[in-house]
């Protein structure tokens, strides 16, 4: 952790601000301090989808290592303050930790079953 520190970026958003949009490869894992997000994603007739709610302890960003665009977007639901690390400092990261490694692409897979679902329910109402 002690190593990681002069790498780490504090950043701030306002309330709608976005933090992550649909499409992009993020260049970075974004960590929530504080506040709270939406994640959405846009349906087939373009309709936006709110897919879940992340909280203070939760990231965004967790396909910065596999490089593939995110499926959803990230809006700022409040002020939101979150701690931001570089991809080359991740995968440094995860190189000394395995195991850290598996639970982010746990991570990734839960989030896309997310995004699936919310499209499918938003789809049948």
């Amino acid at each position: 952790q002690q190593a990681l520190i002069p790498s780490l970026r504090l950043t701030r958003y306002g309330a709608d601000e976005a933090i992550q949009t649909p499409g992009s490869v993020p260049k970075r894992m974004t960590f929530i301090v504080s506040g709270r997000v939406r994640l959405i994603a846009r349906g087939e007739d373009g309709a936006l989808v709110t897919v879940r709610t992340l909280e203070e302890g939760d990231f965004l960003g967790s396909s910065t290592l596999t490089r593939e665009p995110v499926t959803g977007g990230a809006y700022a639901l409040d002020e939101v303050t979150v701690l931001q690390i570089e991809r080359a400092d991740v995968e440094e990261l995860v190189a000394r930790k395995p195991l850290l490694l598996q639970e982010i692409g746990r991570t990734i897979e839960e989030r896309n079953a997310d995004v699936r679902r919310a499209l499918a329910a938003a789809a049948l109402s």
